[in-house]
């Protein structure tokens, strides 16, 4: 597939949102470790017994609050799980596939008989580059756009490039 188009601004979008969302995570774990002095995702029901073990109440937020660790706590609560740690390999950087997906779907390709009229195309251009530039003038199309080869001006090219 021959490649037309890169929208470059959807693509930094696309990379800025893997980046955001990997900070999230990363935050969480800062959190979470400030909580519990392990950097390790829980659930909502086992930060909450954490927080309140050793103590006689049940209002979570107020104890995390006692604690110190009330804004830590609630953007642990709030963020939990808005990621996808399959984006990112072992050492948390955004995978060369998921980079790779995110440029193709921000691309615009040429369909498959547009790539072929391409092809040929292509090969007429070098064919073209290969000739001294005059010649080209001898090629001329009719109103149904069919070429052709002027063979006076040929002839009349060809006497004056051999003087």
């Amino acid at each position: 597939m021959i490649k037309i188009q890169i929208d470059t601004e959807g693509i930094q979008e696309a990379t800025n949102q893997l980046i955001v969302e990997l900070d999230r995570y990363k935050t969480c774990l800062k959190a979470i470790s400030l909580i519990t002095n392990k950097e390790e995702i829980i659930s909502i029901e086992e930060l909450n017994e954490v927080i309140l073990k050793g103590t006689n109440f049940k209002i979570v937020d107020k104890v995390a609050e006692l604690k110190g660790f009330y804004s830590a706590y609630v953007y642990y609560k709030d963020n939990l799980g808005k990621w996808d740690l399959s984006n990112y390999d072992d050492n948390l950087e955004i995978k060369k596939e998921v980079l790779e997906n995110i440029e193709n779907l921000h691309s615009t390709f040429f369909d498959k008989e547009t790539e072929a009229v391409y092809r040929k195309l292509d090969k007429v251009v070098d064919v073209l580059n290969s000739i001294n530039r005059a010649y080209a003038n001898c090629l001329v199309s009719d109103y149904n756009g069919h070429w052709s080869i002027n063979k006076l001006a040929l002839h009349n090219i060809s006497n004056e490039l051999s003087k």
